[in-house]
């Protein structure tokens, strides 16, 4: 029992990004083959940059790159950055992309540039990429966006609300993608007065726009000011009662406030609609668990399962419902699934053993719990089975020698 009350009360947070930098933390692929031929100054070989670069010099309606100089030396420096980040040599791919960013007032090449540079996690290369970037191109919003998490590992919230201001200022119509990556990223480092005073601080908080206020009410509920969040989302819900972010927040608030039952009452009917969402469909599910619908529960997950096979938050409450329900094979077959799907929060492993165990297996369940990673919040119950198991064993054994003379 006690996995599944975790699951219902912590799932809808499985898939939470953890990063500090929202956007791709990997460089992007270059040519099909660049250890084909050695490139030199003279002699480019042409990457997926390059190849860009060379598009917006010979287009030239598109407004969002002026044409640049191709010339070999730059190409170079693209390349070799390139092949330098293929190798898992980050440093020296961050400055040669520096370098020819520098070399050319290109804001493509600049945000690529502070793109490879956050790879490095160099505060001081990032730093240096950003400003760049800012040089060439002081209307892009995301590059204000991408300051801002470096910021907060300063602790300068004050800087967080001037560039999140001036992104948003920028990219109105981004409000709602910029507020999540910025609350997001708050959550990673900053205390809850560090974080809702950072939201409180901002333009469109302070206009009472929507998007900040509910991006105010996701943070309060995250640090578990559950009354906060409640008062920042009721003139949101009078405005808006259909709204499904709206309800599936008050709904998950009300769980985690240990009153599932209002939860349900609020987004019953909505859940039921032939345009709910799969997130509004799958807290209605958590909700039926948590209230003992079981029945109900597996009915909601099994549908979205059969519109979505690969979701991972599906399977894992389609394997902990089977594990409630004693069946050890149907919980494996999920778990196994997941596993295939890959298992960000490090948790699968686990209840692959759970239900080993359930089936019998032990020797594999073993295998299971040993291989559940130290930085997984499973890893003490894991280990705890583990040494419960052979201490059963050790005493079956005992129990099977006779050790008493006739």
């Amino acid at each position: 029992m006690d996995s599944m009350q975790s699951f219902w009360k912590n799932t809808g947070e499985l898939l939470k990004r953890v990063g500090l930098v929202g956007m791709p933390l990997f460089l992007l692929a270059c040519a099909s083959s660049p250890a084909q031929q050695t490139s030199s100054p003279e002699q480019p070989a042409k990457t997926e940059m390059a190849e860009e670069v060379a598009e917006v010099q010979t287009e030239p309606d598109k407004k969002t790159e002026p044409s640049i100089p191709l010339t070999p030396e730059l190409i170079y420096y693209i390349l070799t950055a390139e092949v330098a980040g293929q190798r898992g040599e980050i440093g020296a791919a961050v400055d040669l992309y520096h370098r020819a960013a520098e070399m050319v007032d290109s804001p493509k090449l600049a945000s690529r540039s502070a793109q490879v540079a956050s790879v490095s996690r160099d505060k001081s290369r990032i730093g240096r990429a950003l400003d760049r970037w800012v040089q060439v191109e002081p209307d892009e919003a995301d590059v204000y966006i991408m300051q801002a998490p470096f910021l907060m590992l300063e602790e300068d919230f004050d800087g967080v609300v001037k560039v999140t201001n001036k992104a948003l200022a920028l990219e109105p119509e981004k409000a709602e993608q910029y507020l999540a990556r910025v609350s997001d990223n708050l959550t990673d480092v900053a205390s809850a007065e560090q974080a809702l005073g950072t939201i409180e601080q901002l333009d469109l908080y302070q206009q009472n726009a929507p998007e900040a206020q509910f991006a105010y009410a996701r943070l309060a509920a995250f640090y578990k000011q559950y009354d906060k969040a409640l008062a920042e989302l009721s003139p949101l819900l009078d405005a808006e009662p259909r709204n499904q972010d709206y309800l599936i927040l008050k709904a998950d608030i009300l769980q985690r406030m240990g009153r599932p039952d209002e939860g349900l009452a609020i987004i019953a009917k909505a859940a039921k609609h032939k345009d709910a969402s799969n997130e509004l469909r799958f807290t209605y599910g958590k909700l039926l668990g948590d209230s003992g619908d079981t029945d109900k529960a597996r009915d909601v997950f099994e549908t979205l399962h059969a519109e979505s096979p690969t979701n991972r938050d599906v399977l894992f409450a389609l394997g902990l419902i089977a594990l409630e329900e004693q069946n050890g094979q149907e919980a494996k077959s999920y778990f196994s699934q997941l596993l295939k799907q890959g298992d960000p929060t490090q948790q699968a492993a686990y209840f692959m053993g759970l239900s080993e165990q359930m089936s019998g297996n032990l020797d594999a369940a073993l295998v299971w719990f040993a291989s559940v990673p130290v930085q997984s919040n499973r890893f003490d119950n894991a280990q705890n089975n583990y040494i419960n198991i052979l201490l059963e064993r050790v005493v079956s054994s005992i129990r099977l020698v006779n050790i008493w003379p006739q």
